[in-house]
């Protein structure tokens, strides 16, 4: 209870509810200019539609200098699991992600992580959301039944670039 007193206190983190996410991932698409990370065990066409993919499109257009990583994968993807529903849907929003990324020179690349359950994004070095809430596989929909979820923005720079770090090496990405 202190810790939760604290980061209200501080002003170095605040909290996201359920309905607020896919707004802050749009948000912190349309304000990344640098980099962005998203960490998210699932892909899914619902949550990678038309929409999340223009935000991206439109974020690489405006700014030449953006790099994206989209870190994925809670099951590896190996090719024998043809007939499940959750990996041909993953394939199909793996190829829209990788098609974007091909038609901006590269600056926007999946990798698959392996098995994570984390579920993260980071914008420019500037803040990071760490959350219970599927970025990549859940779009909430007016009338869909929405299950509670809790995110943290946290602004600490310390606590950001830590994450960031950690991030960039599972990934295999060179700091430099």
């Amino acid at each position: 209870r202190n810790a939760v007193k604290e980061i209200k206190k501080t002003g170095r983190a605040e909290f996201l509810e359920t309905n607020a996410h896919r707004d802050a991932l749009k948000n912190a698409i349309q304000e990344a200019t640098r980099e962005l990370i998203i960490i998210s065990p699932w892909l899914r066409t619902a949550a990678i539609d038309q929409e999340l993919l223009s935000w991206l499109r439109n974020a690489l257009l405006h700014n030449k200098g953006l790099r994206v990583w989209i870190g994925y994968g809670i099951e590896h993807d190996d090719g024998q699991k043809k007939g499940d529903w959750h990996m041909r849907d993953q394939r199909r929003a793996l190829k829209e992600l990788n098609r974007l990324g091909s038609s901006q020179g590269g600056r926007l690349r999946t990798i698959e992580i392996g098995n994570t359950h984390e579920k993260i994004v980071i914008c420019d070095r500037k803040y990071a959301i760490v959350t219970s809430f599927n970025w990549l596989s859940f779009n909430p929909k007016p009338g869909k039944a929405i299950r509670r979820e809790t995110g943290m923005r946290i602004t600490d720079s310390a606590a950001v670039q830590g994450l960031r770090q950690r991030l960039m090496e599972v990934m295999g990405i060179d700091m430099a």
